[in-house]
């Protein structure tokens, strides 16, 4: 299994519960949408699933790691994510934006390398926004900035992609 999520529970109080005794599977190739009203939890469950928020109960596993054990860095080489919006107010060129995404493959204090700016480069192409390249973030629509985080997530190489309500 790629995503192994067994009897999640979470509360931000200790007392309501946001989602309880979810499990859920996922192999590789597989494709999977949580489905559900505003406010029950979807992006709750990812946070955790990221390791972003700490589960009251159960665990989650990725690739046979529990994430609770897991560095941040190491969760980032195996989840690429999207976020539900993102409005940077840094005038980053999209392909700077684009390289951020390589951050876990690069060491600290490192520069990116030939490797990076090529998966950069195939991840414009693989979306079909090469055109952007140059563009600052900050002055992109937001179906554009959209875009450019799918290539960022993309990018990372991650062996799990999660995309929160990728069609806002």
């Amino acid at each position: 299994m790629i995503l192994n999520v067994k009897c999640a529970s979470f509360s931000y109080d200790g007392i309501t519960k946001q989602f309880e005794d979810i499990s859920l599977s996922l192999r590789r190739g597989e494709v999977l949408s949580l489905l559900g009203r505003n406010g029950t939890g979807k992006s709750t469950l990812i946070k955790c699933i990221l390791n972003i928020l700490t589960l009251q109960k159960g665990e989650v596993e990725i690739n046979g790691r529990r994430v609770s054990g897991m560095r941040p860095d190491e969760v980032a080489r195996e989840v690429g994510y999207v976020p539900q919006g993102h409005r940077s107010v840094f005038p980053f060129s999209a392909l700077d934006f684009v390289l951020m995404g390589r951050a876990p493959h690069i060491s600290t204090f490192s520069l990116p390398k030939e490797e990076d700016y090529e998966k950069a480069e195939e991840a414009f192409g693989r979306i079909g926004i090469s055109h952007l390249r140059e563009k600052p973030i900050s002055e992109m629509s937001g179906g554009e900035a959209q875009m450019v985080m799918i290539a960022r997530a993309l990018a990372q190489e991650p062996s799990l992609l999660i995309l929160d309500e990728p069609t806002s």
